[in-house]
């Protein structure tokens, strides 16, 4: 099944206005700011009501979920979203240096571009674990 995808000038534009400035727990951290930007793309959150306050709650939330990939994909399952290859617009689990998880939640810019919160605003990698989408309906 094919996904839903915008321009890559329109994920830009969403990724830089959903992950400019501070970064913080609740609010502003790599998964709700991905998801914010999803969002504004394509109207479905795919974070749903997940948040967390700290670092702690982070990793508990993660730990409790199955990890990882398993929470990441239920989130996505429960927003109605499918795995898919990247294309522009597309949330997705990238691989950071120096980050305390060594992942991120990003919004693809384009294939192998992805942005991701920071700690005052967006970085660009490239390294994708996996991503998903809004089903087309075709």
């Amino acid at each position: 099944m094919v996904v839903l995808t915008v321009t890559p000038d329109e994920a830009m534009n969403a990724a830089v206005e959903a992950m400019s400035g501070e970064f913080r727990r609740k609010g502003a951290d790599c998964w709700r700011t991905a998801s914010n930007a999803f969002q504004a793309l394509f109207g479905v959150d795919p974070m749903g009501p997940h948040n967390y306050g700290t670092l702690a709650e982070a990793k508990a939330v993660i730990r409790n979920g199955g990890g990882r990939d398993a929470y990441c994909a239920m989130l996505a399952q429960r927003a109605g979203l499918i795995e898919a290859e990247q294309a522009s617009g597309l949330i997705g689990i990238v691989k950071t240096d120096g980050q305390e998880f060594g992942w991120s939640g990003g919004l693809c810019i384009a294939p192998n571009v992805w942005a991701v919160k920071n700690g005052r605003g967006v970085s660009f990698l490239s390294d994708c674990i996996k991503c998903w989408g809004v089903p087309n309906g075709n």
